[in-house]
């Protein structure tokens, strides 16, 4: 028995005319209003700037910056600082802010990689040997919701 293979591809020709492809990647997230409030306290250090990251998987949380799903930075001025992030689907995220004192757009460390500057994570985890880990400043994100995060050295 011969089979024609016009016949295997036919039940794929609706899906394929849709613009679908096989290779395209599936997202689950979609936007809503959701925002999720930041409140920064614990910096006494006057001048530098404040920088927040959002984290939606552990992939990169803390440090690594260009893999955060959003990241807000702005000049330290206030006794207290805040973010917002806006435009939230509900879900897990971490987030971790730190002072940047000198403004050279990173957290300085020492040799092995203890920061130098005030740090802080969403839940107030601060482990002392280890970077925090995403299930421990994790927040579980269903309506919009206020977080306070204290920086520390």
């Amino acid at each position: 028995m011969r089979i024609r293979p016009t016949l295997l591809a036919a039940p794929l020709i609706p899906y394929l005319l849709a613009g679908h492809t096989a290779s395209r990647p599936v997202t689950s997230r979609k936007t809503s209003d959701l925002t999720l409030t930041v409140v920064v306290v614990g910096a006494t250090a006057d001048g530098g700037a404040i920088a927040a990251a959002l984290y939606a998987s552990p992939d990169g949380f803390p440090g690594k910056v260009a893999k955060a799903a959003k990241v807000s930075q702005h000049p330290r001025t206030a006794a207290v600082d805040s973010f917002v992030f806006r435009g939230l689907a509900p879900g897990q995220y971490a987030v971790s802010v730190y002072h940047d004192l000198n403004s050279n757009g990173k957290l300085d460390a020492h040799l092995f990689g203890v920061p130098k500057e005030p740090w802080g994570t969403s839940a107030s985890v601060r482990p002392s040997l280890r970077a925090p880990r995403f299930e421990e400043g994790r927040i579980d994100l269903t309506t919009s919701t206020r977080i306070e995060i204290r920086v520390e050295r």
